[in-house]
């Protein structure tokens, strides 16, 4: 979900928002109308506060500023999205691991502790789906 909303865009529906809400508290606004209403009015702050609009998606509708910090944060994800996944798959698989066998004793430096099985997971689940990442070569 990449933010979609720039300040002054969020700024309107929350202004939009409390005025809603204070028609309907002052009973200018009530029934059905009011409820749908005082519903948008949530939906404003929700997406306010993510400052993510799903009805700007199909259209590739943007009125956020460029930022280059997540444009890089994007590209990293997509170059590396099988490193990811990898790391959180072996996170899930180190966390069960320790919790279905694990090592009662605690003399198992790897399964003793929660921690330390789901970092190993991790660690070797990213390793692991690393392998099978294409690497970008340059043509000369």
């Amino acid at each position: 979900m990449i933010p979609n909303m720039g300040s002054a865009d969020k700024m309107i529906r929350i202004i939009i928002a409390a005025i809603i809400t204070g028609l309907f508290i002052g009973n200018i606004i009530s029934g059905t109308v009011g409820y749908l209403l005082l519903a948008l009015a949530g939906i404003f702050v929700l997406t306010s506060f993510v400052s993510f609009c799903p009805l700007y998606l199909p259209f590739g509708i943007s009125t956020r500023k460029k930022d280059q910090k997540i444009e890089r944060t994007m590209s990293f994800i997509q170059t590396h999205k099988l490193t990811i996944i990898g790391v959180l798959i072996g996170a899930v698989g180190g966390y069960l691991y320790y919790y279905h066998i694990g090592c009662v004793s605690g003399t198992c430096l790897i399964t003793s502790k929660p921690i330390n099985s789901t970092l190993y997971g991790s660690v070797m689940g990213g390793l692991f789906l690393n392998m099978f990442q294409k690497e970008n070569t340059k043509q000369s």
